[in-house]
């Protein structure tokens, strides 16, 4: 057997190949070798499809412009806006050219119209999320979450996405498990909504048949019998997701079982209530949601009451006005003590306890501390006097 070289001899072979591939590399392929990066270099959005015409939303797609005269390494940039979105190290987009964003890679490949598969494209994907009618600002960032660019898609939303509204939920009937339901509301005060087409995606499978119509201020209920392919809402916590006939977003949130979500609804018997649903409420915030003031909740009606009449008479001469009798589910006609209820421990801490009228969505209750009874600030859950 022939004796191995010696490892000096070896190390020189290599440092001679490295010197001479690197001389050939720079001698003959220099236009492939991209510059050096520049320190902001001009990556826009310059374009979305946030329609597609063909109504699958997968098929939508944004444009990123390279407008160096260099390669630029996107690795660790992010888009986000809408749609969420981090660039997998090693993409690179060409000195020049164009970079497409997709939620979903092969229903681009496969989109029936221009831009589609077989044209050369540069693909990358997929992205979180969709975009909206409602119109959203797509910011790019750097690996120094720097803003390079930005861009907001037009604003054409459809009726349903500007009036309809999910005002009530039952996610976790008791006793009855099969009791169900999501509620929608038209908020609209004239525009009769066409829910041909509206379907749920997520939540519950459901589709409103043709020709279903839902008149100003109307309510609709959709019942677990309903539910397509054994759907149903979960007990605990769930997201739900509706969409109009070209398949764009009308809503879409998750509800919970916990804090500070109400309580009452998981297995309580009582649904889930949008808190004054004609101003178009945030439903993804707890705050816009409550418990309904009976069991069964209110499928197609409301248990919202509103106040009138003189919020500062007394005409039970207990001391507490028609509005505060009114925001804590009392009668004006009926002499009573104290909504508020103190109650202390052995550890030195007092319970404040306000019974309030749960249908009374046009009220907020807050509690403040004054040092004067001038000015006035929000409590915390705890503070001290």
């Amino acid at each position: 057997q022939p004796a191995s070289p010696p490892l000096s001899s070896s190390l020189s072979s290599i440092n001679s190949y490295l010197t001479s591939r690197r001389n050939v590399l720079f001698n003959n392929y220099t236009s492939l070798i991209p510059g050096p990066q520049p320190a902001d270099p001009d990556i826009r959005i310059s374009g979305a499809e946030h329609n597609p015409a063909s109504w699958n939303q997968d098929e939508e797609f944004i444009i990123l412009t390279n407008h160096e005269t260099t390669e630029i390494d996107l690795s660790g940039w992010s888009l986000s806006g809408g749609i969420e979105f981090t660039f997998a190290p090693g993409t690179v987009i060409e000195r020049g050219g164009d970079l497409y964003l997709s939620p979903d890679t092969l229903a681009f490949r496969n989109r029936p119209d221009s831009p589609h598969g077989n044209e050369g494209h540069l693909v990358v994907g997929p992205y979180s999320g969709h975009l909206s009618n409602f119109g959203e600002t797509l910011t790019l960032k750097n690996r120094e979450e720097v803003a390079m660019s930005s861009f907001t898609t037009p604003v054409d939303p459809s009726d349903p996405q500007l009036y309809l509204v999910v005002s009530e939920i039952m996610y976790h009937p008791a006793p009855d498990p099969d009791a169900e339901f999501i509620e929608l509301m038209n908020i609209s005060d004239s525009v009769t909504l066409d829910l041909t087409g509206v379907h749920f995606t997520r939540g519950i499978d459901y589709a409103f048949p043709a020709g279903t119509m839902l008149a100003p201020g109307a309510r609709i209920v959709v019942r677990f019998p309903e539910f397509r392919n054994d759907s149903r809402l979960n007990n605990g916590s769930d997201r739900i997701k509706l969409e109009d006939a070209t398949n764009s977003t009308i809503r879409e949130f998750a509800y919970n079982d916990e804090l500070p979500w109400p309580a009452g609804p998981d297995g309580g018997g009582f649904s889930l209530v949008l808190v004054n649903p004609v101003s178009n409420p945030d439903h993804s915030d707890p705050a816009n949601w409550r418990e309904s003031t009976k069991p069964g909740g209110n499928p197609g009606t409301t248990d919202a009451v509103t106040f009138g009449g003189d919020p500062l008479a007394d005409l039970d001469s207990d001391g507490f006005g028609a509005l505060l009798e009114y925001a804590t589910g009392t009668s004006d006609l009926i002499p009573g003590g104290s909504p508020v209820r103190l109650s202390s421990t052995t550890a030195g801490r007092l319970t404040i306890t306000l019974q309030v009228n749960l249908g009374a969505d046009d009220l907020h209750h807050r509690l403040q501390l004054s040092d004067d009874l001038v000015d006035w600030v929000d409590a915390t859950p705890e503070f001290s006097l």
